[in-house]
């Protein structure tokens, strides 16, 4: 039941509503070219300025949740494991020393390599979906040639995504066809 009203002689009309303001309110607002026309050139230098230093602090920072920034961090390592394991390099040598057989130019090569990878990493799941774990490693994986490789453009990141799916569905439908699951290879704590 509604709380009754005094009867100050309101109609139901005007009761609760809002009391004109006393203060003067422009008719409209400034829009954003009403603004930048109003600029003098020192504002204008100064907001130029200021756009310039945001977008170099843009460069090379991840918008990812912090979560998936661990995972993409967490498949890289195992990703450099893999190709060091897989090209009998050194431990010792640093990162920045492997990026070449890493992130090979060529893109034959690097195919390949992120397929053998998947196909590792798929004969080294311990449960669960493979085809899961595979696709987030792909995301991972993509997200990392574009950050390390210059020249992988749109279409180069497009074949690669196309090739790293087909090689997933592959293992999917050769794990189902596989009556005795493989042994994982513990990869220890990459």
């Amino acid at each position: 039941m509604p709380p009754k009203r005094k009867a100050t002689g309101e109609s139901a009309a005007t009761h609760g509503a809002k009391k004109p303001s006393s203060k003067p309110t422009s008719s409209k607002r400034k829009s954003f070219r009403d603004r930048l026309a109003e600029m003098d050139e020192d504002e204008i230098a100064a907001m130029m300025a200021e756009v310039e230093q945001i977008e170099a602090e843009c460069i090379g920072s991840r918008h990812a949740t912090p979560s998936t920034q661990h995972k993409q961090d967490a498949h890289l390592r195992a990703y450099r494991a893999f190709v060091r394991f897989a090209h009998q390099l050194e431990p010792n040598i640093p990162d920045s020393d492997v990026d070449a057989v890493v992130w090979p130019v060529d893109y034959e090569k690097l195919r390949n390599q992120l397929k053998y990878f998947l196909v590792f990493i798929c004969l080294n799941v311990e449960s669960g979906e493979p085809c899961i774990t595979l696709s987030r490693y792909r995301d991972s994986m993509l997200f990392w040639v574009l950050r390390n490789t210059r020249d992988s453009g749109d279409p180069v990141l497009k074949k690669l995504h196309y090739a790293m799916t087909g090689a997933i569905r592959f293992l999917q439908k050769k794990s189902r066809a596989l009556a005795d699951p493989v042994r994982p290879i513990p990869l220890g704590n990459l």
